[in-house]
């Protein structure tokens, strides 16, 4: 890489997801192969919330076209 060229962190997000993503998939099958269950640690309104985003992501990222309506439904479920 020449000496010019600046090091930004637009990469950063993608690293993160890249390292957090397949830490999920291992800790399930690690568990199962134990035998022991998984606890997310979350009350009820928590998992509502994380299914609501779940379902709210799926739904934007489907679809072809996303408006603000889409940008606010999340914006007000991180905020709740």
């Amino acid at each position: 890489m020449p000496r010019w060229r600046h090091h930004d962190n637009a990469d950063r997000p993608l690293s993160a997801l890249a390292t957090i993503g397949p830490t999920v998939p291992a800790v399930l099958i690690a568990s199962s192969v134990i035998g022991r269950p998984i606890e997310l640690g979350l009350e009820t309104p928590e998992i509502v919330l994380l299914m609501l985003t779940l379902a709210f992501s799926i739904v934007t990222c489907v679809s072809t076209r996303t408006n603000a309506l889409r940008g606010a439904v999340h914006l007000a479920v991180v905020l709740a």
